[in-house]
């Protein structure tokens, strides 16, 4: 077995883990691992073969003979609408799914296009109807040709150069990104648990939304059009189009940027300096093809996403309209020269129209209250 498991389990084990490993931890050991591993690490993390024996021994010594007889009435939840008797995963994991019934995504391969709908549960009325839902779309993206992707690799050679300075962020937010955040806004899991929680959420939900999003506009890589990329990190195997670290990270931004600044949309005006999350959200994305991993197109639009599905997340949250939004992947600048994305092309280019204000979901609403009381 030690000669199989040599020379099979590291080179498979290796690549396979290690790419895979990352961007799956990171989203869900930071959101649900704090929370959870403090007061749940003790009484529950330690059950080894070793202490279930103990345990066994014990209870042998201290029962004695137990014919099966019972002596209590059991507890049990009142109320469906509160988790807070769950760990930090296991709510995590609830609010997943209810998040995830709000949204769905469509794609028109003939157009090469791929779309990210709104769409509430249906709400039962008072006399017993159900109300009409329609669906909003909230971001449309169109996939780029790969004659814009040779355009912009000359953006994929030029930030190279800044591959020494950003080594230890790009390495680390290849795994993690929420601790960045956490610089802006004192983000912990006992002053402010609840939004640490929902800011693990928005990530979450937008990590299932891109990967859909992805599939839709399968996109090539820069190291797919020249090996002299030589990317400092493995390249993933998904889609470079739309970037993933950029709509994670504009999603969780525009989410911070509600607590912070007590607006109901976030405010990205043309020519002034951009939200503080927001400056971070674009340094991440941009790492990305300091790395080598992204074009900047990629995270044009990932941060197009990331902005719709943070101010959805929002609306379902806490009552406030959805705001619409779409990007071309193969838009250029204003002097008709291929774009590079830049702070200032962000302010000049995100304008989202207006939608609806859908109803709020009944769990997140609850978990948006209480963030939303941590920061008042």
């Amino acid at each position: 077995m030690a000669v199989i498991g040599g020379p099979t389990g590291g080179p498979t084990g290796g690549p396979t883990g290690g790419p895979t490993g990352g961007p799956t931890g990171g989203p869900t050991g930071g959101p649900t691992g704090g929370p959870t591993g403090g007061p749940t690490g003790g009484p529950t993390g330690y059950d080894t073969a070793q202490t279930a024996f103990g345990l066994g021994t014990a209870r042998d010594a201290i029962v004695g003979y137990w014919p099966g007889n019972t002596e209590y009435s059991p507890s049990k939840p009142t109320n469906i609408d509160k988790l807070e008797y769950l760990s930090g995963q296991r709510r995590h994991e609830v609010l997943t799914q209810e998040l995830l019934s709000a949204f769905h995504v469509t794609a028109d391969q003939t157009a090469e296009t791929a779309s990210v709908f709104v769409a509430p549960l249906p709400t039962t009325l008072t006399d017993g109807a159900t109300s009409q839902v329609t669906a909003t779309e909230i971001c449309k993206l169109i996939k780029p040709q790969d004659t814009h992707l040779e355009n912009q690799m000359k953006w994929v050679r030029s930030y190279a150069d800044l591959r020494a300075d950003r080594l230890t962020e790009i390495t680390e937010q290849s795994v993690r990104i929420l601790p960045y955040f956490g610089t802006i806004g004192m983000l912990n899991t006992s002053r402010r648990r609840a939004t640490w929680e929902l800011l693990g959420l928005v990530q979450t939900v937008c990590i299932y939304l891109e990967m859909r999003l992805k599939h839709y506009t399968w996109t090539p890589r820069p190291i797919d059009f020249a090996p002299q990329v030589q990317p400092i990190i493995q390249t993933p195997d998904h889609s470079t189009y739309p970037s993933g670290h950029a709509a994670e990270a504009f999603a969780i931004a525009a989410v911070l940027e509600y607590f912070l600044a007590d607006e109901t949309q976030v405010q990205v005006t043309p020519g002034a300096a951009l939200p503080m999350p927001l400056r971070m959200a674009h340094r991440i994305a941009v790492n990305r093809t300091v790395a080598g991993v992204h074009f900047p197109v990629d995270s044009a639009a990932g941060a197009m996403l990331g902005m719709a599905v943070g101010n959805a997340i929002i609306s379902l949250g806490a009552g406030a309209a959805l705001q619409k939004t779409a990007f071309d992947g193969n838009l250029q600048d204003g002097d008709g020269k291929d774009a590079d994305f830049t702070q200032a092309w962000f302010a000049g280019n995100y304008a989202p129209v207006g939608g609806p204000t859908p109803a709020p979901l009944t769990l997140l609403a609850k978990l948006f209250d209480r963030a939303n009381k941590e920061w008042t």
